[in-house]
Parts: structure tokens; sequence; C-alpha cells
């Protein structure tokens, strides 16, 4: 074959162009392939940290017997890929609670007075109470959103049971720690580190509120019908002071009373009557009978720490138009925080037992003085909410910290010495 230039130069010239053409669609195709690895890297693997990520918190943070140095709580702020577990919820139909202990001898305890639940309408839109199922059935355990369990009375299952449960529960479940006695008398919580998400307790730092009561105003309609009638709240009331107890064993209290006796008359009844030479009893259901005839009554109890302000206090407030004098909570602002203002006479407001005994006698003497103390039914009235199912429907719509996955891992020290008790303690004996 003859050589032709120009025919060399032309085959030159189509070899460059294909080659350049071949060269651009390899870096698109390069290209395109990273840019797929790069959203399946940004997609695929994040639903797999999803799952790791709760696997992890579930075989770890719940299963850990090392509790982190100094702190009490471990809280995991759900990370921005994974979905708001409090939301979600909350937007299922049904949100299910396990009750799986017994509350003493009861069995079913929760979700009782569910037609007393009045919540505003702005908490009924945000938590409509028929998405809230109870059940007592364990079979259930892995349908349940929350599951309680109930500390005092041997109530609580063994730490192999629980541990046990665990391995099996839900990533999102919840598990609850629920008293209503004071930590003095609750089993020691230190075995139980590292296994619940929330507490329910009288206590104001509680997950779920569970005070034994509170108060809210009344309507402008019911303080003009209220203002319609004057009343003389000691009027029939021909006796000073009564004390209705049981349980003789906290001594501070039984201390204080046996001083208030050498400067006032004060009856005491149920089985601690004998213990002042005194023989008075009173059934339960008649106690309001029992303190009609009284101006004044010792709610007293049985032990001072925070938060500790039990029925004594509000349920003969309310049922038997007596005056509390209270002796209660880690410090005297317990009271002002929860308690109705100018309801009560709290006992550390004097120097000494013999103070407080010539004020309730200069009460007793003076109507007017001593009326002033029912004032607080113009403005305020016990709370409806403090049910079970209220409080848990309220806090998990309007309270943003149940929001975070949490685990107690030094649930004694959140429950003992966090409790403050016994802080009045010494304040109170010096006052005889």
């Amino acid at each position: 074959m003859r050589f032709s230039p120009k025919r060399c130069l032309r085959n030159s010239v189509i070899i460059v162009i294909l080659f350049t053409t071949f060269k651009i669609q390899w870096r698109q195709s390069a290209r395109l392939e990273v840019a797929v690895e790069e959203r399946d890297s940004t997609t695929q693997p994040n639903i797999q940290k999803t799952e790791a990520y709760s696997a992890v918190l579930h075989s770890t943070q719940l299963h850990s017997s090392r509790p982190p140095p100094s702190t009490k709580l471990q809280s995991t702020q759900i990370p921005s890929s994974l979905p708001d577990s409090t939301a979600t919820l909350l937007e299922k139909p049904k949100f299910l609670i396990l009750v799986y202990t017994k509350f003493w001898g009861q069995v079913k305890w929760v979700g009782e007075h569910r037609g007393d639940c009045i919540l505003d309408q702005t908490s009924r839109t945000q938590c409509p109470l028929d998405r809230f199922e109870i059940t007592y059935d364990k079979q259930r355990f892995l349908q349940s959103d929350l599951v309680i369990f109930h500390a005092p009375g041997g109530n609580m299952p063994s730490v192999d049971h629980l541990k046990s449960l665990s391995r099996n529960r839900p990533a999102k479940q919840r598990w609850v720690y629920q008293t209503m006695e004071g930590p003095l008398v609750t089993p020691d919580p230190a075995p139980l580190n590292g296994l619940f998400n929330a507490t329910w307790t009288y206590r104001g730092d509680s997950d779920f509120s569970a005070a034994y009561s509170a108060y809210v105003p009344v309507s402008p309609e019911e303080a003009v019908d209220k203002m319609k009638t004057t009343i003389d709240y000691s009027q029939g009331k021909t006796k000073l002071v009564a004390w209705l107890v049981s349980n003789c064993g906290p001594q501070l209290r039984m201390a204080f009373a046996r001083e208030l006796m050498k400067h006032i008359n004060v009856d005491v009844y149920g089985s601690c009557s004998s213990a002042f030479g005194q023989q008075l009893s009173c059934s339960k259901s008649g106690e309001k009978d029992c303190l009609k005839h009284y101006k004044f009554y010792l709610s007293f109890e049985n032990a001072l720490c925070k938060d500790y302000i039990t029925e004594k206090y509000w349920d003969h407030l309310e049922y038997t138009n007596v005056v509390p004098v209270v002796m209660g909570g880690a410090d005297p602002s317990d009271y002002k925080r929860m308690a109705i203002p100018g309801s009560y006479i709290n006992v550390v407001d004097f120097k000494t037992v013999k103070q407080l005994a010539e004020y309730l006698q200069y009460l007793d003497k003076n109507i007017t003085a001593y009326n002033e103390y029912f004032k607080w039914r113009l403005k305020y009235k016990r709370s409806p909410y403090h049910y079970p199912l209220c409080n848990f429907c309220r806090s998990l719509a309007l309270k943003p910290d149940l929001r975070e996955t949490k685990i107690y891992q030094d649930l004694r020290k959140y429950w003992l010495e966090e409790g403050m008790c016994d802080q009045q303690n010494q304040r109170i004996r010096n006052m005889w």
C-alpha cells in the first residue's frame, strides 16, 4: 500500500476525536457512580445506624452495671436522624401502658377516675385520653409502650427477673419506677441501676407527675357564687385540735405532739391514741364526723422529705373544714410551692412549740382571724387533673424532656440522696 500523508493525518484526527469522546463519557460515568455511592452512604448506612443505635442503647446503656462517675442519670439526646419517640408514640392509634406489679395488694390500681380527668381544651387536643389503654396482662409486654413497676411492699420483681425481661424489651419501651412512699421506707433502689427510664413519684422532679394533689384557680363563675354566701367556719366547733394517727414509729412527730399537749389539749385517734393515755377511735369512713367539732388538725408526715406532702394535708383540708397544722417537706418552701396559699399553719414558722400553742389559742378566740384560713376557697380548688391517666397523658404531651432517652444509672442517689429527708428534724427539735 502506498503511504498517503493526507490519509494518515485524517485517521489521526479521527482517533483523537474518538479517544476524547470516550474519555469524557468515562469521566461522567465515574462521577455518576461516585454520586450513587455517596447517596447510598447517606441513606442506607443511616438506616442501619438507626437500628444499631437502638440495639447499642438497649444492650449497653440499659444493662450497664457501672454507672458513669459523678452522675445520677445518663441522658442521650435522640439524634436528628432518629424519629422523635414521644411524638411517634402519641401519633399511634393506641398508647399501651402495662402495669406489671401490684400496688400493695391491689392489682388494678392505675386508670381509675378516668371520667374525672377534666383536661382543658389545649391538653385535650394534644392528648386525647381515648388513645390510652391500660393493661394488667403481662402477655402484652412486647406491645407495651410504658411498663410500670411499683417498688414498695415487696412488689418489685427480682433483679434477675428484670434483667431477663429487659433482654427482650422493645427499644422504644420505657420502664417506670413508681412509688408514693418516702425514701426512708422504700427498698434500696441501688440494685435497679441501669434498668429504668422514668420515675413516677410524688416528687416534682419526677418524669411523671404524681404529687398527692394540687390546686387550680376556680372559674370566675364559681368565685361569684361563693362570694354570695358568707360562712362562719368556726360554727359548731367546740374542740381545738385532733390527730388521727396509726403509725407510732416516727418519733419526731410523736415527741412534738407530746410537747404540744403540755400547752393545749390534743385529742389523738387511732392506734397511737393509747401512747398518749387516750382511748379514742375513728373509722376511716367516719373521719368527717369525728373531726367536724375541731378547729385544727395535725397533718404531720411520717418523714420530712422533699415534696412529701400527702393526703394528711389534702384530704382533711377538702372534706372536714379544719385548718391543718403541718409538719413535712424538706424545708418550708415545699409547702409554699405545693400547698394552697393561706390554707395551713406550718410548725416551723414558730420559734417554739409554746408559741404555736398560743397562736392556736388566739385563733380559737378570734372568729375573724380563724375564718381567714378559709378564704382560699374563693380563689382555689383541688385540681381535677391528679389522676394517673391524666398525668401520663399530660406529661407525655407537654414535657419536652421526655423526648430524651434516659437511663437512671444511679437510682439510689436520685431517690435517697436527692430526696433530702430529715433536713428539718433538728430545727424542729430545737422548738422545745
